[in-house]
């Protein structure tokens, strides 16, 4: 479908994009962002805000897991990260 889609870490903000879909979060509004390891080894990134509210990332904006979790760490965001279980 040659959708374009995208993530933008910028000074106070992260920006994503995929498709007609667009977000924004302002760094402040983010308690931390969980990294969940599915069982096909991908990776789901969710936005945890400070009010509770919980946002997913569009799976073909995100960088790879890695790279994520250190541009998050630069800027002072914490992040988690889970694994899947079978039991």
């Amino acid at each position: 479908s040659d959708r374009r889609a995208g993530m933008e870490i910028g000074e106070d903000t992260i920006r994503w994009h995929s498709g007609r879909s667009e977000g924004e979060v302002v760094f402040g509004r983010i308690d931390r962002v969980r990294l969940d390891t599915r069982l096909d080894l991908s990776v789901r990134v969710t936005l945890v805000l400070v009010s509770g509210r919980k946002l997913r990332l569009p799976q073909e904006s995100v960088p790879p897991w890695r790279e994520l979790e250190a541009e998050l760490s630069a800027r002072g965001i914490k992040s988690e990260r889970h694994h899947f279980s079978l039991i």
